[in-house]
């Protein structure tokens, strides 16, 4: 996890650093899809874990978890629909942030 941090950090200072270069700006953004789509594929393992262990305790049921949204951002942007990615860029770092948080405290 450490690494996919450091590597997100960088490639986020690099997109910061490539918007005056459209060219760079785009490249930048096309490898850090790979980082993004793995930190997701993370996320969507940690919530169906979770929903998972929730119905096995008995502490919810498998209809209700099914009509929760976990990402109500969801659908926002339709750019990102074109990669199989259906949330912002911004909300996106702002996950990573506060998941990067939670695991260091």
């Amino acid at each position: 996890m450490g690494a996919l941090k450091a590597d997100n950090k960088a490639l986020r200072e690099k997109l910061s650093e490539a918007d005056r270069d459209k060219e760079a700006a785009v490249q930048a953004y096309k490898t850090s899809l790979s980082c993004r789509k793995e930190r997701l594929d993370g996320i969507r393992r940690a919530w169906e874990g979770l929903a998972s262990t929730l119905i096995q305790e008995g502490e919810v049921k498998a209809a209700v978890l099914g009509e929760l949204d976990p990402f109500p951002c969801m659908a926002v942007d339709p750019t990102y629909k074109e990669e199989g990615f259906d949330l912002t860029d911004d909300a996106i770092q702002q996950l990573f942030d506060l998941l990067d948080g939670i695991s260091e405290g």
